[in-house]
């Protein structure tokens, strides 16, 4: 097929690479007096950031995506999000 045009394969014709996503989590938590203690929270959703790419077919392009543009306009995409932080710390009395 020509530049931007879907082909006629079958639906997930080829196999890529084996899809990984690494998060990770750790707690600490501290007395404070015999009643209060504060816990520190940190947490990373796809901590070594590695990049799985999703190469749209036909039905997730969609019939509107079939123009005269470069091969790839828009159609593929980050299958796993970015590299996220999250930081947190509760106290309990």
């Amino acid at each position: 097929p020509g530049a931007g045009a879907v082909g006629n394969l079958q639906r997930r014709m080829f196999t890529g690479p084996g899809a990984f996503n690494l998060n990770l989590g750790v707690r600490r938590t501290i007395s404070l007096t015999e009643r209060t203690s504060a816990e520190f929270r940190a947490e990373s959703i796809n901590v070594l950031n590695n990049v799985n790419w999703l190469v749209g077919d036909a039905s997730y392009m969609g019939a509107s995506n079939q123009k005269n543009t470069s091969a790839f306009d828009g159609n593929v995409t980050q299958w796993n999000g970015p590299r996220t932080f999250q930081f947190s710390v509760r106290l309990s009395f």
